[in-house]
């Protein structure tokens, strides 16, 4: 099995980072490094994880930064050729690490392995991937479905979902910009699906393995609420700025007139404050998000 970083981001995670831990170091065979960057917890994640494994090298950040920054800081600390990025609330199945491992050396092109992820009741899928739609919107692919057959093919899909993933630490170095890895002006969420579309164009490809299979009890990206919101709202815009395609750029007034518009104009009326946070930002930021595009790798 080739060198595995294991990186973990945990904020105020002290009722599902044991079962977590517990899953990790009981595959049979252990990573290089379990690292554990921890955005300030106020509870009792951090106590919990030196009492149980001191092994784990940990790092405490002053404040609640953010997921992008926390799995960033992470990564720079790796020494593994792959590192494996895991969300806080996910639980690994058994022989997890060797089955993701072994889809990842069959072929040098893969950067990115999106295992089977389940939700909490082991029945229902939560992602197998991520899909992109031609009104340039982004799905789970299999979210809610039932488990079965179908969802047994591996093969390649457009990007993976960073609650749990398997990266090639070369494919991240390609793309990193500015030091950062996934971009830190998102803060959570699509930053993964962000991720996904720059290593799609720097020629690298991502593979879904369903014979690796986690469970995801649901984080933040998962919850509907008017921050939630504001997030997809914001990143959303700054992923298209960033990523998208000329004849992207030409149909997108298309896509506002059928997507957007009625989604922002709902946005508006039930989160007004939300809503002006959310354009002021992309106003802001657009000329950096701009330049970014430009002075991507490659």
């Amino acid at each position: 099995m080739p060198g595995i970083s294991v990186v973990v981001a945990t904020y105020n995670s002290q009722s599902k980072i044991l079962p977590l831990m517990k899953s990790l170091f009981a595959q049979g065979v252990l990573p290089l490094e379990v690292i554990v960057v921890d955005n300030a917890s106020s509870d009792q994640t951090l106590k919990l994880l030196q009492e149980n494994y001191p092994q784990i090298k940990l790092i405490k950040n002053s404040f609640n930064a953010g997921f992008a920054k926390a799995y960033n800081r992470g990564i720079k600390e790796s020494r593994g050729d792959f590192v494996l990025a895991l969300n806080d609330d996910i639980e690994l199945q058994e022989h997890f690490l060797k089955k993701i491992c072994s889809a990842a050396e069959n072929d040098e092109k893969i950067a990115a392995i999106q295992p089977k992820v389940l939700q909490n009741s082991g029945k229902l899928i939560d992602t197998i991937g991520i899909k992109l739609s031609l009104l340039r919107r982004f799905y789970n692919r299999g979210y809610g479905e039932p488990d079965n057959e179908k969802y047994n093919c591996p093969g390649f899909i457009f990007g993976v979902s960073a609650a749990a993933a398997l990266y090639r630490k070369k494919s991240l170095e390609s793309v990193r910009q500015d030091g950062e890895y996934f971009d830190e002006d998102f803060f959570c969420i699509a930053e993964d699906i962000d991720l996904s579309w720059r290593l799609q164009k720097k020629g690298w490809r991502s593979f879904y393995c369903p014979q690796a299979v986690c469970i995801h009890l649901g984080g933040v990206s998962r919850k509907r609420g008017r921050f939630t919101q504001y997030l997809s709202m914001r990143n959303r815009y700054f992923m298209l700025l960033k990523n998208e395609s000329i004849w992207g750029v030409l149909r997108l007034p298309f896509v506002f007139l059928i997507y957007d518009l009625w989604r922002n104009l709902y946005m508006l009326l039930t989160s007004p404050g939300y809503f002006l946070k959310a354009s002021f930002e992309v106003l802001v930021l657009a000329p950096k998000m701009l330049k970014k595009r430009l002075l991507s790798p490659g």
